[in-house]
């Protein structure tokens, strides 16, 4: 697989990114990687949610399909284990590479 961009996590972190991007490269080849197999949540909701307080819908930042809105490839459920940043590429948790051009590594809050 190849890219332009490669946004490693899919937080509010990589919403502004893919935001950014578009601001300057309205066309270039957006792919997001995320270990999680669900759109980005807003974590701190979650005990609202797992309380019955707030709807499902409600933790999940924007619509559901902003970032494909925006352009974004977006892969659920694929971990980037390993890179190999002077060949320009990332390996998945499933030994697939994904050859890029600038990466965005996402790193959040535990």
């Amino acid at each position: 697989m190849n890219t332009k961009y490669l946004i490693i996590g899919n937080s509010a972190a990589a919403i502004g990114a893919v935001e950014g991007i578009r601001k300057t490269d309205k066309e270039g080849l957006i792919t997001v990687c995320t270990k999680e197999n669900v759109p980005s949540y807003a974590r701190p909701f979650i005990v609202y949610y797992a309380g019955g307080h707030t709807p499902k819908e409600k933790i999940y930042f924007n619509n559901v399909k902003y970032l494909e809105n925006l352009g974004a490839q977006i892969l659920y459920g694929t971990e980037i284990v390993k890179l190999e940043a002077r060949k320009n590429k990332a390996i998945t948790k499933n030994s697939e590479a994904v050859s890029l051009g600038f990466l965005v590594h996402i790193i959040g809050m535990p």
